[in-house]
């Protein structure tokens, strides 16, 4: 319960209730559960103040002084918070639908399972505040600073980050499809798992973020720098936009290090450290590279059939979701989308399925062809990805 002397203090407005303060600066403010809606504070010093589970919405709190105050589950729904210091702040599980944040100092503020709702956060400093679980979707956080900030767990669908500073960010499993991240910043951030599906990436700098297991289909990479990012088992589809992106190397493999508590990435490619990708190179090197590391199916027993001389030749044209697209035999159509009865069963080559085995793509193929092979006899193969030849192989 707030105390009733400083309740009435307050409502009297900011001058009465600065001056009181200054009088009085070793008092704890104890405003708990106060009802307080639509008042008018602006500027008001209400630092270290316990304001839990306050009904401040539609509050006027333009430069409000909050910073390490207590406002744990308050309601602060359509509040003007504009350029407010509430940094060191308990904010979480606080109600902050529609709120005015933009350009307001929230750095290391606890905003833990927050809703902040199509909140409007321009500008605002966010560096290393904890928004875990915290609901964000349709917010406004273009330009903010958000640096080393906890996102995991977040919902951030459909929200505005274009510009935004998320280096050394933790969005791990964070919802951030649909968001626009156009030139954001995510240097160095760790998204693993996390959803960029639809998402605006246009322009942005993903150097040395941690993609691994990233959901990235249909995602935006127009313009985007990816060097030194690490892309194990990331899922992007034949949607996913990677033209003229900027990357001069990535890594295949990311492990765990309890002593750094962050990932150390691994298999470079290109494998030497002196050399770069190629200009447009990036897309087919990272599926090269899966191919010629698997086991080579010449080699696999399931293929081999020393009675039969067919001469007829068979691609599979896989696109980036490996989902096996068309099935083509000397030219002709012979099974799409799983038409062929043995083929139904791996039309849909699911990247999770094998994130124990390093030669998904391989694996992919030598499904497609076993299950065509039985259906009619094959001598040779010629897997396409995109319409680009990546491996040919004999299967007599």
């Amino acid at each position: 319960m707030a105390d009733p002397e400083q309740l009435s203090i307050i409502r009297q407005g900011t001058e009465t209730w600065n001056k009181w303060r200054e009088q009085n600066p070793d008092i704890k403010i104890n405003l708990s559960g106060a009802n307080l809606p639509g008042a008018y504070l602006s500027e008001a010093d209400l630092s270290k103040a316990n304001l839990s589970g306050a009904y401040l919405s539609e509050a006027h709190l333009p430069g409000v002084k909050l910073s390490r105050a207590d406002l744990y589950k308050a309601n602060l729904s359509k509040a003007n918070l504009s350029e407010a210091n509430l940094s060191n702040t308990d904010l979480s599980k606080a109600d902050l639908n529609f709120a005015n944040l933009s350009g307001a100092k929230l750095s290391r503020a606890k905003l833990s399972e927050a809703i902040l709702t199509k909140a409007n956060l321009p500008g605002a400093y966010l560096s290393e505040a904890d928004l875990h679980k915290a609901n964000l979707s349709g917010a406004d956080l273009s330009e903010a600073d958000l640096s080393e900030a906890n996102l995991s767990e977040a919902n951030l669908s459909g929200a505005n980050l274009s510009g935004a500073n998320l280096s050394e960010a933790n969005p791990y499993k964070t919802d951030l499809s649909e968001a626009d991240l156009h030139k954001a910043n995510l240097s160095g951030a760790d998204l693993l798992y996390t959803d960029l599906s639809e998402a605006n990436l246009s322009g942005a700098n993903l150097s040395g973020a941690d993609l691994l297991a990233t959901q990235a289909l249909d995602t935006n990479f127009d313009n985007a720098n990816l060097t030194g990012a690490c892309i194990e088992n990331w899922n992007i589809s034949n949607e996913t936009n990677l033209n003229n992106v900027s990357c001069d190397y990535i890594f295949l493999k990311g492990e765990w290090n309890n002593k750094t508590e962050k990932y150390d990435f691994s298999e470079r490619r290109p494998s030497h450290s002196n050399k770069n990708f190629q200009p447009g190179e990036f897309t087919t090197q990272l599926i090269t590279e899966s191919l010629e590391n698997s086991d080579s199916l010449e080699d696999d027993d399931f293929y081999k059939d020393d009675d039969t001389d067919n001469e007829n030749n068979l691609r599979i044209t896989l696109c980036f979701d490996f989902e096996i697209q068309a099935v083509t035999i000397d030219n002709r159509q012979v099974s799409e989308y799983g038409h062929i009865e043995r083929f139904e069963h791996i039309k849909d080559i699911d990247y999770y399925d094998y994130i124990e085995d390093s030669s998904t793509f391989s694996i992919a193929c030598k499904s497609a062809i076993g299950a065509l092979n039985e259906y009619e006899q094959l001598s040779s193969a010629t897997i396409t990805i995109n319409n680009m030849k990546i491996k040919e192989m004999k299967l007599d």
